[in-house]
């Protein structure tokens, strides 16, 4: 075979080949050159550049003036179908964003703005995933969507971006004993009861004389603090076996701390439990660590009536305390009637409020205590927190969050010294509004074509009138058991 054919069988073979700026077309052993065609370019549309207050000054002068859209809208370097849209009433005036309309109309949106943020101030928020399904139920409701359209997590971001004060939030705790007894009837009696103890024995300007004493519960496993970590996830190292320990703390108004008083499980008292701990602190044991009516009274017995600061023992001592069991009974009365001390007690469920340590100083002494611990592990990696390193440890705590500026504060926050009802903030008392308060329902209009937004929250409402009948009962019962008693 000759060398020419070879050649063309190769070229039979490879009847195509591309490069990069040319098609190179083999046919019968000869090659044409055609030259490749680019792609066309997309033209990339820039939307939304022009200033929304641009958008509202245009709109504004097509009503005033009456001139020409198109006039108006290259006037102002707006979109002349966007303003277009917005001089017929397709589009709402008020959104000044490109895109399409939202769903709801700025009416409907505040009643459902106003609805979510009621029930996170009642203690029943929403999760953004339930904020999303009522949403769609809301807008089926009105006829605006289909039911088997739902609205999605996007419709979420965009909500949010129109309403910024709707923010995604950790809530607090709180039991339903609490949210309950924390209403303006409880709190406004408890402070005109304040008011005449004060009042009566002369305390309005003693504010060494006004005291609280309360317990505060710690564990040698702590938590750890937020730390600094090149990783989303970082571990931290804690004491296993976990142990209670209670301090037992007091304050008075003028900022004056008592040394802590501690309270451990076991049945004697080791010297060695106290090593290390602040001058003034001493202790005693029981059985499960926390506090009963004997610590309690061999507390203010041995402990409170030293450090206490008064003229003479005919000087009454005003002593707020929460209602525990152990702090009231027949021989812890007796013994505060014979010393001149006046047991004031809290209403039942109100201490994280009208408590002075529970509002300004215990909080701040469970991060500092387990900040304390987490370096004590670092610094000390072969041993680990036992109940002989709490004293130290909590003590020091102790004297840190009960300083001179946090107790001032806890007792003025609280409204105790000097007595002021309005410095409890009137937010406190919404949780109790299901459980005393009667909710208006509105009617529902059944013409679907005029629906009432109102009517959609109207279930919700009723639960809480619900909740608040079934408070109404439960007090009932309680209060004929209690006669029947006697």
């Amino acid at each position: 075979m000759h060398k020419q054919e070879k050649k063309y069988n190769i070229f039979l073979q490879l009847p195509l080949l591309c490069t990069r700026d040319i098609f190179v077309v083999i046919k019968s052993g000869f090659e044409f050159l055609i030259p490749k065609l680019s792609k066309p370019k997309k033209i990339i549309k820039h939307r939304g550049l022009y200033s929304p207050t641009a958008l509202h000054n245009a709109y504004l002068k097509v009503k005033d003036s009456g001139l020409p859209v198109r006039t108006v809208a290259k006037q102002y370097g707006v979109p002349h179908t966007t303003l277009w849209d917005r001089v017929k009433g397709v589009i709402d005036p008020g959104c000044l964003k490109p895109g399409p309309a939202p769903l709801f109309s700025q009416e409907e949106e505040v009643k459902l703005v106003d609805h979510v943020k009621t029930m996170a101030a009642l203690g029943y928020g929403y999760t953004i995933r339930e904020v999303v399904a009522s949403a769609t139920n809301y807008a089926v409701f009105l006829g605006k969507r289909p039911n088997d359209k739902p609205l999605s997590v996007k419709w979420f971001k965009g909500f949010q971006q129109r309403w910024p004060e709707l923010r995604v939030v950790r809530p607090r705790a709180l039991s339903n004993y609490r949210a309950e007894a924390t209403s303006e009837a409880n709190v406004h009696e408890y402070f005109n009861n304040l008011m005449s103890v004060v009042e009566k024995h002369d305390l309005h300007n003693k504010p060494e004389c006004v005291y609280n004493v309360d317990e505060k519960g710690i564990q040698t496993e702590h938590t750890p603090p937020f730390i600094i970590s090149g990783t989303l996830k970082a571990p931290a190292v804690t004491s296993s076996g976990s142990c209670v320990t209670t301090i037992i703390g007091c304050g008075n108004a003028l900022g004056t701390q008592l040394p802590p008083f501690f309270v451990f499980k076991g049945k004697r008292l080791n010297a060695d439990l106290l090593q290390g701990s602040t001058q003034g602190s001493s202790g005693c044991m029981s059985d499960s660590g926390w506090s009963n009516s004997a610590v309690f009274l061999n507390y203010m017995d041995t402990h409170f009536l030293r450090y206490v600061q008064r003229v003479n023992k005919s000087q009454p001592i005003l002593v707020l305390l929460d209602g525990l069991k152990s702090h009231i009974n027949v021989l812890v009365l007796d013994w505060a009637k014979k010393k001149n001390i006046i047991l004031f007690i809290l209403p039942a469920h109100t201490s994280h409020v009208l408590q002075p340590l529970d509002v300004g100083c215990f909080g701040p002494l469970q991060k500092i205590y387990n900040s304390m611990c987490h370096r004590f592990i670092r610094e000390n990696p072969s041993t680990k927190i036992t109940r002989y390193n709490v004293a130290p440890l909590g003590s020091a705590a102790y004297v840190a969050a009960t300083s001179v500026e946090n107790l001032r504060s806890a007792f003025k926050k609280s409204g105790v010294f000097t007595v002021d009802e309005s410095a409890v903030s009137k937010g406190h008392f919404t949780t109790s509004l299901p459980y005393v308060a009667e909710p208006s329902v509105p009617e529902i209009n059944k013409n679907m074509h005029e629906r009432n937004p109102d009517g959609f929250f109207t279930k919700q409402k009723l639960l809480l009138t619900k909740r608040k009948n079934l408070t109404k009962e439960r007090k009932r019962t309680t209060f004929l058991n209690l006669h029947l008693a006697k």
